[in-house]
């Protein structure tokens, strides 16, 4: 068991957690913590981690499958680079304190409502957030918080929560990898807003989401992106990318003379890998 009666983390556990920082015979407690880095905690039923302060050089936590409701709790950790907060009970981030180490964080499986609270964290590159058990109102993100990820961003996942908005994401302009499975985006615009932004996004996944089934999808964001390479799980050909274009202009060509009735016909027979 690694807590007390109301589930606080508790010093003998801390002092038992770490696989790879094993205690020496005759170490003093708080020498031991003090170069401790790493602390697996996780399925221990814990409700506050407020302890770990005594372990200034900690760089990967495991708090996985707690009983966590908040991060009021968790202390500054200066050299924290991981950490992994998947199914608990969070409601919020906005309790995180400066972390200003952090590359990769890890909180599916909550109950997150607003993607925020990451301003302390300015060198963040992957953020896992997918499968929140937000209700029917679903995950929104916070813009300021997408402004603040603006420079370190660079994957970003937020499958199966209920997102009606990407827009904020427009912010994020060192995005590389976005996977949105499983949503409720609907309006290829918010894509289009996204994208505006994004301008270096390598890898989308919009699959699941009402705006995938629209008419013309694959084209359309096709002709919004110079770089994507993967969208929905599909290879990005460069023949791919130059017949939408050629198509696009002939469309447009044939539209300024009003000779578009409908869908133009395209220039030539769309290749397999557009069919």
């Amino acid at each position: 068991v690694g807590e007390d009666a109301e589930g606080a983390l508790s010093l003998e556990v801390l002092l038992r957690c770490s696989r790879e920082n094993k205690r020496r015979r005759g170490e003093a407690e708080g020498a031991y913590l003090e170069r401790l880095t790493h602390a697996s905690l996780d399925t221990r039923g814990l409700t506050s981690v407020s302890v770990l302060r005594a372990c200034p050089a900690l760089r990967v936590v495991y708090l996985y499958e707690n009983r966590l409701r908040s991060l009021q709790s968790f202390p500054s950790c200066e050299a924290l680079t991981h950490l992994y907060l998947q199914d608990n009970a969070l409601q919020s981030l906005s309790g995180l304190p400066a972390l200003p180490a952090l590359e990769k964080l890890y909180v599916q499986g909550n109950r997150l409502t607003v993607l925020d609270g990451l301003h302390g964290c300015p060198r963040l590159a992957e953020l896992h957030a997918g499968g929140q058990k937000s209700g029917s109102g679903g995950l929104a993100l916070d813009a300021q918080t997408c402004i603040s990820l603006k420079d370190c961003l660079r994957r970003l996942s937020v499958a199966g929560c209920g997102l009606r908005e990407l827009a904020p994401l427009a912010h994020c302009r060192a995005l590389r990898h976005l996977d949105a499975r499983d949503n409720a985006v609907e309006d290829m615009a918010h894509v289009a807003a996204m994208l505006d932004g994004a301008e270096e996004l390598e890898s989308l996944d919009l699959r699941g989401n009402v705006v995938s089934r629209a008419a013309q999808y694959r084209d359309n964001i096709l002709l919004m992106t110079a770089v994507l390479a993967e969208l929905d799980g599909k290879r990005v050909t460069q023949q791919a990318r130059a017949f939408v274009q050629r198509f696009a202009a002939h469309k447009s060509k044939l539209r300024a003379h009003g000779t578009v009735q409908g869908r133009a016909p395209p220039p030539a027979q769309a290749p397999h890998f557009l069919q």
